[in-house]
């Protein structure tokens, strides 16, 4: 097995199907992350439609990498199994790196949680347990939850005071 890659540099990832349902979007609980956690159900949405429209444009092509000037998004597609698995990160982590830590990832999901799904539900035992399995390949820092991160995230904006104008 490689070596693992710097988790601070590895912010959200997400498998999501491809008409862009999220199964599941994780925070690795970095700060950068943790920022926008809230928007992942609007990331997954994003990733679907530039699924939809390179396939669309572009149909000899495959789209795998996203760039904008500091970060990267990483795209697994499976469109056997109408799933993409997305890694977002720093721009100065190694490609292959990431992409192998995307294979295993992949590896994983496919194996232990597909025959698991019900529709497109991913049943909160079957979270944890995935989340579990991202700490080892250190995909989540091991004192984080992605959960309760988003937990808290919304929880916060549910209770957030709006200012008088």
């Amino acid at each position: 097995m490689s070596k693992p890659i710097e988790l601070n540099n590895l912010y959200d990832f997400y498998v999501i199907r491809l008409n862009g349902l999220p199964i599941f979007a994780g925070c690795s609980g970095t700060d950068y992350c943790q920022g926008h956690v809230a928007q992942h159900q609007l990331h997954a949405g994003f990733f679907s439609a530039l699924y939809a429209f390179a396939n669309e444009a572009f149909q000899d092509v495959r789209l795998e990498t996203i760039y904008f000037d500091k970060i990267q998004m990483n795209l697994l597609i499976s469109e056997s199994d109408n799933i993409m698995i997305i890694f977002v990160h720093h721009r100065s982590k190694s490609l292959q790196k990431i992409r192998e830590l995307m294979n295993q990832t992949w590896e994983i999901f496919k194996q232990d949680y597909i025959p698991k799904l019900k529709e497109n539900q991913f049943q909160k035992d079957l979270y944890k347990a995935f989340l579990e399995d991202l700490k080892k390949l250190k995909v989540i820092l091991p004192d984080k939850d992605p959960f309760d991160i988003r937990e808290m995230l919304l929880e916060g904006l549910k209770n957030r005071k709006i200012p008088a104008q």
